[in-house]
C-alpha cells in the first residue's frame, strides 16, 4: 500500500496522471515482479545492504518530515492552535494498534540471530573480555551468556532507539503541521511539488520494498513449519518453496490493489498479528523453552539412572 501511494504520486507528477505507471494497479504489479525474484533467497544475508539503504532511508523520510512539519507549524500566527498536548480518552485507543505495529520485528529475531555472527564485532566494536562481564550488572538488566547474544542485545537495542526516534519525530511534527486533518500516510499531506517531500517519498517506498523480502521470509518459514506439523515434510523442495514465495507476493499484491487506507492496514495488522507476536509468541517461546528444557533435563536423569543400575548389577551378581 505504501509503495503504490508514493511513487503513483511521484509517476504522476512526473509522467502524468494518465501514464501507465501512476495506474494504481500496474504500478502494484511492477513493484510484484520486480519484488518476486527478491524473495527466492533462503538466508536474509542477501538482504544485509538493503536493509542498511532501507535505514538511510528511513533516517532521511523522519528528517524531511519533522523539518517541513516544524516549518508549517511555525508558518502559522498561532504554532499552537488546534493542538492537545494530552488527550485521554476512548480514541487514544485508536493509536495503540499503529505503536504495536511500529515496534513489532519479532518476525525476524529467530532469522537474525541464527544468521548473526558468534563474533559481532561489527555491531560491537568493543565487546567485554568476557560475557561474564555482564553478570555484575544490576537484577533487572539482561545478562547475555554469549557474544552472540550480546550481538542480538545490541541488534534489539539499535533497532528500538531508532524505530523510537524516527517514529517520535514524525507523529510530533506532522500532529503540529497538521492538528485538524491530516492522511494515513502524512507524506501525502505535504504539497506534491516539495522537493525534500518527493525524496522522501522515493526514500520510504524505497524502505518498504527492501522490507518486503525481510518480511516475507519467516512467513514463507511460517508456511514450511505448517507443512512438517501438518503432513510431516520434513524437507520442503525447492519447487514447493518456490510455489509458497509466488502465492505470498500474488496475494499481498492483490491485497494492495483492493485496499487502498494505509490507516485501515496499519490498525488491522496492529490489532492482529502485531499484537500476537508482541504480547503473545515471547511468552509463548518461553513457555517452549522451559519444556523442552524439563524434558531434556528428566531424560538425562532417567538415562543416568538406568545406567547406575546397570552398572549396579554386575556388582552385586559377582557379591
Amino acid at each position: 500500500v505504501v509503495v503504490a501511494d508514493t511513487f503513483s504520486s511521484l509517476a504522476a507528477m512526473h509522467l502524468g496522471a494518465d501514464a501507465w505507471l501512476s495506474q494504481r494497479g500496474a504500478l502494484l504489479l511492477l513493484g510484484g515482479l520486480l519484488l518476486l525474484p527478491c524473495c527466492f533467497p533462503r538466508n536474509l544475508q542477501a538482504m544485509e545492504y538493503v536493509s542498511a539503504a532501507a535505514v538511510l532511508g528511513f533516517l532521511y523520510t523522519a528528517a524531511a518530515v519533522s523539518t517541513r512539519g516544524i516549518q508549517a507549524a511555525t508558518s502559522r500566527r498561532d504554532p499552537m492552535e488546534g493542538i492537545s498536548l494530552f488527550n485521554f480518552d476512548l480514541r487514544s485507543l485508536y493509536s495503540v494498534s499503529i505503536v504495536v505495529f511500529g515496534f513489532n520485528c519479532h518476525a525476524n529475531v529467530v532469522g537474525v540471530f541464527w544468521e548473526l555472527e558468534h563474533y559481532p564485532h561489527r555491531l560491537i566494536p568493543r565487546l567485554p573480555s568476557s560475557p561474564g562481564h555482564y553478570s555484575a550488572l544490576g537484577p533487572l538488566a539482561p545478562k547475555p551468556t554469549t557474544y552472540k547474544l550480546i550481538g542480538m542485545l545490541g541488534a534489539i537495542i539499535s533497532y528500538m532507539a531508532i524505530i523510537l526516534l524516527g517514529y517520535t519525530a514524525v507523529g510530533v511534527s506532522g500532529y503540529f503541521a497538521f492538528p485538524t486533518s491530516v492522511s494515513s500516510n502524512v507524506l501525502n499531506s505535504f504539497p506534491a511539488d516539495d522537493i525534500a517531500i518527493q525524496v522522501a517519498r522515493a526514500a520510504i517506498g524505497g524502505v518498504c520494498m527492501g522490507s518486503y523480502p525481510l518480511n516475507h521470509h519467516p512467513a514463507r518459514k511460517a508456511w514450511e513449519d505448517l507443512l512438517d506439523a501438518w503432513l510431516d515434510v520434513r524437507v520442503v523442495p525447492a519447487w514447493l518453496s518456490s510455489l509458497l514465495t509466488v502465492l505470498f507476493v500474488a496475494s499481498t499484491v492483490s491485497t494492495a490493489v483492493l485496499v487502498t487506507d494505509l490507516g485501515s492496514v496499519l490498525h488491522m495488522i496492529g490489532g492482529t498479528a502485531a499484537a500476537f507476536m508482541v504480547f503473545l509468541l515471547p511468552g509463548l517461546l518461553l513457555m517452549n523453552a522451559a519444556i523442552i528444557k524439563h524434558t531434556t533435563t528428566a531424560a538425562g536423569d532417567a538415562a543416568a539412572h538406568a545406567a547406575s543400575v546397570t552398572s549396579s548389577q554386575p556388582s552385586a551378581a559377582a557379591a
